[in-house]
């Protein structure tokens, strides 16, 4: 189970209850970005990430390698499937984010931390002030406070309703980067010319229009190579406005 494999991002849920942070540090993921187009997709460590009865991985941690590797077009990541046992999932991969912030050169913030507590006091779980102070990296007093605070103001802890991040829809940006970063990818770390065996542009070309037939066909393979010839045009045109802009 804690075999490294790239799964496609699609593939794995987020689901913000089970991770304690209030959002994305974007500097980070910018980071990480840069990191993962130089290097490929294991030039990190892996995710960490969980498979329910449900049968739909969870991310347990690496939210913002996650994040990262959307940033750069990419559709998957490296990962590992870490045994959750019989531990309830989400409350497993809380605490699991939680214990690996403490470890993290991002910690948690003070707000994060109260926010951790307050959760963790106020779940119907019999977890000692010890237990959750050593969870969230704070003092006994700390989680002691909290207790007190929550039986003054017990409206304050209401269940919250299933928080899920809503999915943005995908432009024709998101479409173009993802084809440049392979194309790049490709090109970068294995030429693809030399994987093909060929010593000229012209005949990767007719590789090329031979696979078009093999799987659309050959009247679907016209339409496809036309639409290739339209956008590599317009996308020529731009490039060199763009360096004459540059040179201006």
């Amino acid at each position: 189970m804690n075999d490294v494999q790239l799964l496609p991002l699609a593939f794995i849920h987020r689901d913000e209850r089970s991770w304690p942070r209030d959002g994305l540090d974007q500097e980070r993921v910018e980071d990480f970005a840069r990191l993962y187009q130089d290097g490929g997709p294991f030039a990190l460590d892996p995710v960490q990430v969980i498979l329910p009865l449900s049968g739909t991985p969870i991310l347990v941690n690496g939210w913002h390698r996650f994040a990262a590797r959307q940033e750069i077009g990419a559709t998957d990541i490296a990962a590992v499937f870490v045994d959750h046992g019989a531990s309830d999932p989400l409350t497993f991969a809380y605490e699991y984010g939680l214990l690996d912030s403490a470890r993290s050169a991002l910690p948690l913030t003070r707000a994060e931390k109260r926010q951790a507590v307050l959760r963790l006091v106020g779940e119907p779980l019999d977890r000692t002030d010890v237990a959750i102070a050593g969870l969230v990296g704070v003092s006994t007093k700390t989680v002691q406070r909290a207790r007190k605070w929550l039986a003054d103001n017990p409206a304050a802890h209401e269940p919250e309703a299933a928080s899920e991040p809503t999915p943005r829809p995908v432009t024709a940006q998101d479409v173009a980067r993802t084809l440049v970063s392979k194309l790049d990818q490709l090109w970068t770390n294995r030429p693809l010319g030399m994987a093909m065996g060929l010593a000229n542009s012209a005949g990767l070309g007719d590789v090329l229009g031979e696979a078009f037939v093999d799987r659309v066909g050959a009247a679907e393979a016209v339409r496809w190579t036309e639409r290739l010839q339209t956008w590599a045009a317009r996308a020529h045109a731009v490039a060199v406005d763009a360096v004459t802009e540059a040179r201006s």
